[in-house]
């Protein structure tokens, strides 16, 4: 099963003049409830490291954005954070929410055969000649009926190239953070030789609705999507690497 890795939550709305006049006020309940690790201030945004050096919560006139960065981050004071921000800030206008997710599903080939077997699932055979097809990845844009829209981005992966990916400082997906993720500090050795990788992000404009109704909504928009995402990633994974392909293959 795909294993997720990283997670990021962004939230927008009109420019509040409030968050100029409470945003200290954020940092100091974060600094009473026990979560802040380390914090900065400037003139448009507060930044700070949350419960773990990995995880951060940028705060602005106009959006927060989150990111947790290991799968054993702690959701629910994440989500706590973020009930903090909106509650102080309050903004009377949200426009748009979007959310994250990268997974990992180990492979139990060497690099150029999951390459092979893999591409092969997704598009047949791309041969010609004596061209062939040495590595990949596919970006492939989402949508839904109810006006979501979002990317996905997979391909195959050495561990070695695993912490550039989940610090995003490779891949070609579009971001709706406009704060950059802490780098993922873990080491190839925490990873398998060979994994499907898959980046995916999904933004839902917002409806009638004001702080009240975002922060209700936040919880379960997160738990949505991230199961979502979760199931997309596993049907991927089954149609690269399930049984039916390996028979195929094999034949």
């Amino acid at each position: 099963m795909p294993k997720l890795w990283t997670q990021s939550l962004a939230l927008r709305w009109r420019p509040e003049l409030r968050f100029y006049e409470k945003h200290i006020e954020i940092l100091q309940t974060f600094e009473q409830e026990g979560f802040l690790r380390a914090f900065r201030v400037r003139e448009s945004s507060i930044d700070a490291r949350l419960f773990d050096s990995r995880d951060a919560l940028s705060v602005r006139q106009d959006g927060l954005d989150l990111h947790l960065r290991h799968p054993d981050s702690d959701l629910e004071r994440a989500l706590r954070a973020v009930e903090i921000s909106l509650s102080t800030v309050s903004p009377s206008q949200p426009r748009h929410r979007s959310a994250s997710f990268q997974f990992l599903a180990p492979v139990e080939l060497e690099f150029e055969d999951a390459v092979r077997h893999a591409y092969g699932g997704a598009l047949g055979s791309l041969r010609t000649g004596n061209i062939d097809v040495s590595d990949w990845a596919f970006l492939v844009d989402l949508s839904a009926e109810d006006g979501t829209t979002g990317q996905i981005e997979f391909g195959m992966v050495r561990a070695e190239e695993v912490p550039g990916r989940l610090s995003a400082a490779i891949g070609r997906i579009a971001r709706e953070s406009e704060s950059a993720p802490p780098p993922y500090a873990g080491e190839p050795e925490e990873f398998a030789p060979v994994s499907l990788f898959a980046d995916l992000w999904i933004s839902r404009p917002e409806g009638a609705g004001d702080a009240g109704t975002l922060l209700e909504e936040v919880p379960s928009f997160w738990q949505t999507v991230r199961d979502e995402a979760g199931s997309l990633v596993s049907t991927l994974e089954n149609a690269l690497f399930g049984d039916d392909r390996r028979e195929e293959v094999a034949q």
